[in-house]
């Protein structure tokens, strides 16, 4: 990935990235708190970006909002970190409110399920990378 490459997403021109994580596979994941081009607004969303495209300028590849999963807070004052965690590092130790039960990655085969982790606030998991 290049230096200074400039995010965006279909709704965020400038998002505000405030953490970075990498997946098993590569791919980088960055937490954003709000929309540079439009600071006074809160968005909380996770971009999913390629390490590999080329360019200075990115689109993402992926974006789930969580906005509306998180408490009302001012423009910069959201997301501030994003952790890639494996599904072996959690299996059987969440609780999943979609079963109530522990969770099992083996529920969600290609999709995003949100676990409850009970730490206050959302946690959402992608089981497809």
């Amino acid at each position: 990935m290049e230096k200074g490459v400039n995010f965006t997403t279909p709704t965020a021109k400038g998002p505000d990235t405030e953490g970075i994580t990498v997946d098993g596979n590569g791919f980088v994941y960055l937490a954003s708190e709000c929309d540079n081009s439009d600071k006074g607004v809160n968005y909380n969303v996770i971009l999913k970006a390629d390490p590999n495209a080329q360019g200075t300028s990115q689109n993402a590849m992926q974006q789930w909002d969580l906005t509306s999963s998180l408490p009302s807070v001012s423009a910069n004052m959201g997301i501030e970190t994003v952790e890639w965690v494996s599904n072996s590092n959690v299996a059987g130790k969440l609780f999943d409110q979609n079963t109530n039960k522990v969770f099992d990655p083996s529920n969600y085969p290609n999709e995003v399920a949100d676990i409850d982790s009970k730490l206050g606030g959302a946690m959402a998991l992608d089981y497809d990378i």
